[in-house]
């Protein structure tokens, strides 16, 4: 079935890093049945809740003790664990916005939209302030999930959100003026840092942009497009019927954490 481009998988922040690996998924997933939310998915949305209410409002996880979250008709309870990671995840939030510096602004689940993709996303946490005359752009991800490891090395996701974040609230002014930095929050997921950030130039962030991005978008809407299989298979609503991710041997899917860094010590949230 040849497949119109209007009617190709459209690209969002959160599927970008499967696009870029596997141009040819954008065409098998529009033809995948609808990809339903999991229990996992839904216990890290009531945290991600939780977290937006602390940043919003100024409460502490610990006030949500014991209470219970909706997410899908499902009730999930706030226990301990949920307390202890979304406190690490505000905790560490506040320490970058102090270190911005007086007038440093604070977005929370701040839809934002980037025209490279015609499309938008929803960004957990972006802060911004001023170091040395530049504008200092960040963008904070809370991941709740403690078995798949996520990098923050150029993350497609996070790269989209800060290009975006740029347009918004400085329009017309180059992306290679800013600073970024991209940091993931994952608390939950064992011998890691509970939060890892990289740090690029506004230079590196739109040469990604040029030659990684808008090439793969491009590709993507090639009736031939190649399909490739990797660790990006793993949340794709096409795996179900892919002949490349099916005939694949399921070794090379396995977790590595190549840029997982060991917890020192005597490390403290």
């Amino acid at each position: 079935m040849l497949l119109s481009e209007s009617e190709i998988e459209k690209p969002r922040p959160s599927n970008l890093a499967r696009i870029i690996a596997c141009p040819g998924s954008r065409r098998l997933v529009a033809l995948a049945p609808p990809k339903k939310s999991s229990s996992w998915a839904d216990a890290g949305t009531a945290a991600h809740y939780i977290g937006e209410q602390c940043l919003s409002i100024g409460r502490a996880p610990f006030e949500y003790f014991g209470q219970q979250v909706t997410v899908n008709g499902a009730a999930y309870k706030v226990d301990a664990d949920v307390v202890v990671a979304v406190s690490k995840y505000i905790h560490h939030v506040r320490t970058f916005e102090k270190a911005l510096g007086q007038g440093a602004q604070r977005f929370v689940e701040k839809k934002l939209w980037l025209p490279e993709i015609d499309n938008g996303g929803m960004v957990d946490c972006l802060l911004a302030g001023v170091e040395d005359r530049r504008a200092h752009i960040q963008v904070h991800d809370y991941k709740h999930g403690q078995g798949v490891y996520v990098s923050e090395a150029w993350n497609a996701q996070f790269l989209a959100y800060g290009i975006a974040g740029a347009y918004f609230l400085y329009p017309g002014v180059p992306l290679t003026e800013h600073k970024f930095t991209f940091a993931v929050h994952q608390p939950r997921f064992a011998d890691t840092k509970p939060c890892r950030a990289q740090t690029l130039s506004g230079a590196d962030v739109d040469r990604w942009r040029v030659e990684t991005l808008l090439p793969a978008l491009e590709a993507g809407k090639n009736p031939d497009a190649p399909l490739r299989s990797g660790p990006h298979c793993q949340f794709c609503g096409a795996k179900d019927i892919c002949v490349e991710y099916l005939s694949a041997p399921k070794a090379r899917f396995g977790y590595v954490p190549l840029k997982a860094e060991p917890v020192p010590t005597n490390f403290q949230f």
